[in-house]
């Protein structure tokens, strides 16, 4: 099982940052992508999930843009 890290941009525009063995390095990224390529000068990150969701969101401070963390079953690297 692998993990997706994704930022949504403007609320609806997917932009792919990769594929992780678990949730922990996943969220390491998505924290480190944040912290280089935000404009937010202070960065505050919130998570949250559904139940029976298989897709974790991190709220960073920005109105409109937000990251996923998507559990993927099979996944075929290039």
């Amino acid at each position: 099982m692998t993990y997706e890290a994704t930022m949504i941009i403007n609320g609806h525009q997917p932009v792919h940052i990769g594929y992780y063995p678990n949730k922990e390095k996943a969220a390491e990224a998505i924290i480190d992508h944040a912290k280089n390529n935000s404009a937010e000068k202070r960065l505050r990150f919130i998570a949250s999930k559904k139940i029976r969701s298989k897709t974790i969101r991190i709220d960073y401070g920005a109105v409109d843009c937000y990251y996923l963390i998507t559990r993927r079953n099979n996944v075929n690297k290039k």
